[in-house]
């Protein structure tokens, strides 16, 4: 049990998933929890589920809108990736447009992660495993989606550097937040020590500020910035995956340019349940969410997504039950404690499809 928390609420995902995937239902079994009642709003699934696609690679949700990451989607030659777009429509989510990436590179990764502004007018998706990697700028106006920016890291633009594999955006769209958990720091003497870079929107045009590195000491392999939430302009939580079974949650704030380490909590959740790579998380400036998706929740790689305060005291636990489907592959919660949850190794269930993935809309009640 994370944090010391000695009675979170806990539940569990159910499954498997059946039926229309955009059709409300409950799910059991639950134990505890806002009296039993915590419910599993909606399942959600790609417009054309395709095995092995990763749909659910990355969640964000603000208000009636969210966007979903498939991070092997097929572009016109390779798997390149894919943002799509939901809204909440008469009580249904609805898919209303995609971006495909373009960079036409295989296995890229593009929309395995997401981050965005307080409606997704303004949004970023990362592209990690391209070269040193990408952070991907887009907009969206009504109901469709664009792409409008390509950066590369200022610092962290070494090959493996997983630029973009972490990102945090604040809630007008103006100061993001990349993290960069391959880069060596030190003078390259600590391998994967991790650093993010801070950018900024100034007249349009986003712009390099400055970079910073782990508030408590470099530690090789830590992948400092391999999950980031932020909300605030001035506020973030950045994960730093020191050790094993427990990780560093830092909160820094910003003066300026520069980015102060302010203090830690420990999460029990660590580098045996999201790897350096990717450590999915989200803030809604009143709780966390973390997505411990190769978590044996039961036996192996079901995936556990955790709901802390932001000091660390946790809140809320969903444990996924099914085998090696990854569950809290995205994570992302909104003020009114509606989460949107990622499933990318998910089977579609009407085929049924292998790893095409899936992603779920929960009332999380803490």
């Amino acid at each position: 049990m994370a944090c010391g928390q000695t009675s979170p609420r806990h539940f569990y995902a159910g499954g498997p998933y059946t039926g229309n995937p955009n059709a409300s239902k409950a799910v059991g079994p639950r134990k505890g929890g806002c009296s039993g009642n915590v419910e599993l709003q909606a399942g959600i699934e790609s417009d054309v589920p395709t095995a092995s696609k990763h749909f659910g690679s990355a969640t964000i949700i603000r208000g009636d809108r969210m966007l979903v990451g498939e991070r092997l989607a097929q572009g016109s030659i390779f798997p390149v990736g894919e943002v799509h777009l939901f809204t909440k429509v008469g009580g249904t989510w609805t898919r209303q447009d995609g971006v495909l990436s373009t960079v036409e590179v295989n296995n890229g990764y593009f929309g395995n992660e997401l981050a965005g502004n307080s409606d997704l007018s303004v949004w970023v998706a990362g592209e990690p495993q391209q070269s040193s990697g990408n952070a991907i700028f887009g907009s969206r106006t009504g109901t469709t989606l664009s792409s409008d920016t390509k950066i590369q890291g200022n610092v962290a633009n070494n090959l493996s550097d997983l630029f973009g594999a972490g990102l945090g955006m604040s809630s007008d769209g103006l100061h993001c937040l990349i993290g960069a958990p391959g880069y060596d720091t030190d003078g390259g003497t600590k391998l994967g020590a991790g650093i993010v870079e801070y950018w900024e929107d100034v007249g349009g045009t986003w712009t390099y500020r400055s970079s910073f590195t782990s508030g408590t000491g470099t530690t090789a392999s830590a992948g400092f910035g391999c999950g980031i939430a932020m909300i605030n302009n001035n506020e973030a939580w950045i994960m730093h995956n020191n050790a094993a079974p427990t990780s560093e949650v830092q909160r820094f704030t910003r003066s300026g340019t520069t980015w102060t380490y302010q203090d830690n909590f420990t999460l029990n959740y660590g580098q045996s349940d999201f790897p350096n790579t990717k450590c999915p998380m989200d803030t809604n400036g009143g709780a966390l969410i973390f997505g411990c998706y190769l978590s044996d929740a039961v036996s192996n790689n079901e995936g556990t997504v955790i709901v802390t305060d932001t000091s660390g005291t946790e809140l809320a636990e969903i444990a996924g039950d099914e085998l090696e489907n990854e569950f809290g592959s995205g994570v992302s919660i909104t003020a009114d404690k509606i989460a949107a949850i990622g499933q990318h190794r998910g089977d579609e269930p009407d085929g049924p499809i292998l790893q095409a993935g899936l992603a779920h809309v929960w009332e999380v009640c803490y």
